[in-house]
């Protein structure tokens, strides 16, 4: 089967609604994704368990793992995958945890070369 054309206008509607459905997924889910006030609980303590770890970088890797889960069964099933949408939005809240993975990082990062410097100017002085 052929893909129709699909217009710009159709496209920006799909995109509303997504955004909608994807902001009310995570607000359900939001809970699941972490234990108390952190928000990457799960993938925190699954990377514990996996790998003895809670580095960034490798809880980043578990986040991506459940992402791969998805994209495997839409690169088998492709366009006729019966969870295809719901596979879809739970890619899209990954990757918006991912970003909040991405901006903790760099938080920590930058008050690590903070003290750094801290140290270095107390070493001038």
């Amino acid at each position: 089967m052929e893909l129709q054309n699909y217009t710009r206008e159709q496209m920006a509607e799909t995109v509303e609604r997504v955004f909608t459905e994807v902001t009310d997924l995570f607000k359900r889910k939001n809970g699941s994704y972490g234990r108390d006030n952190d928000a990457f609980g799960n993938f925190r303590q699954a990377t514990t368990r996996i790998r003895n770890s809670q580095e960034a970088n490798e809880v980043f890797d578990t986040l991506m793992i459940y992402v791969e889960k998805h994209l495997y069964a839409l690169y088998q099933n492709k366009l006729d995958d019966s969870e295809f949408e719901e596979r879809v939005k739970d890619i899209i809240v990954y990757m918006l945890l991912s970003l909040g993975m991405k901006d903790a990082y760099n938080k920590v990062a930058d008050e690590f070369a903070r003290s750094i410097q801290d140290i270095l100017n107390r070493d001038n002085d």
